[in-house]
């Protein structure tokens, strides 16, 4: 009697412990299947992003052949298609940008047989390179290729160039150094906008000479306009361009690269007279 007592816990015992086991393994079966049915998309997303970006690749080394041999216009349709491909491709934007910078002209245009972008374009273009890729700022500084535009404050600002605010003999070397100043919004209409040039010796040159001048200059309103525009003075201060006029009237400016505003606009980038005047 004890023999069968005993042989019958053992027997339930272990079918308890068979249940358990294969509890437990269909429990685990379950979750590896969920784990697989809900990390499928990502899988397929990566596949995904491999095959983009490796066709990306392919068309950033095709777009640097045509850059090295100079043809540029392919070169910045090819690496548009690689950024199509992969749009945060950092090679592929941070090249389109060397080739924008490259390509760009005295009218501020990059233009090509089918197509034509301004200067607007390379900036935004290596705005969004830099946002990709934040050491592109370095090699920005030093690549030959944004020679043209180098000394232009929005490049400066982009590659964290500028001088500090109370460094007023730098600030007054990148005003010197600029081929034109525009203090007026600059439509290139038919009435064009002033430009001027700052000197070394604190005084200002008015390069051209807009509204009310342009339609009537024999008008004593355009006399009394150059008049004024004679001798001025400028003077740095307080992160501000101080324009002093001979009739003691002023003009405040904010310092290029700096947020403006309507009692304070800041002026306008260097760059050429546009093409248009």
């Amino acid at each position: 009697m004890k023999r069968i007592i005993i042989l019958a816990i053992f027997t339930g015992i272990v079918i308890v412990n068979c249940k358990g086991k294969g509890n437990d393994k269909v429990e685990k079966n379950d979750s590896k299947k969920n784990q697989t049915e809900t990390s499928q998309p990502e899988k397929q997303a990566a596949n995904q992003n491999t095959r983009t970006s490796g066709a990306a690749d392919e068309l950033n080394s095709k777009a640097m052949a045509f850059y090295k041999k100079k043809d540029y216009e392919n070169a910045v349709n090819t690496f548009q298609e690689a950024i199509k491909a992969a749009p945060e491709h950092k090679l592929a934007n941070y090249n389109l940008a060397c080739v924008y910078a490259l390509s760009i002209n005295e009218c501020r245009m990059i233009e090509f047989q089918n197509s034509a972008y301004g200067d607007s374009d390379l900036y935004a273009q290596l705005e969004k390179a830099i946002k990709l890729d934040d050491s592109v700022k370095e090699k920005a500084k030093k690549d030959g290729d944004f020679k043209k535009i180098k000394n232009e404050i929005r490049f400066q600002k982009l590659t964290e160039q500028l001088p500090d605010s109370s460094s007023t003999a730098e600030w007054k070397n990148l005003l010197v150094q600029g081929k034109a100043w525009y203090t007026g919004e600059c439509s290139g209409g038919v009435y064009g906008c002033s430009t001027i040039k700052f000197l070394p010796d604190n005084t200002i040159r008015y390069e051209k000479i807009s509204n009310p001048c342009i339609p009537d200059p024999e008008s004593e309103e355009c006399s009394d306009y150059k008049n004024k525009m004679k001798n001025i003075k400028y003077e740095i201060a307080n992160s501000e361009i101080i324009l002093n006029y001979q009739d003691g009237t002023k003009e405040i400016y904010a310092l290029p690269g700096h947020e403006g505003s309507a009692e304070r606009p800041a002026l306008n980038d260097i760059h050429p007279d546009p093409c248009s005047m």
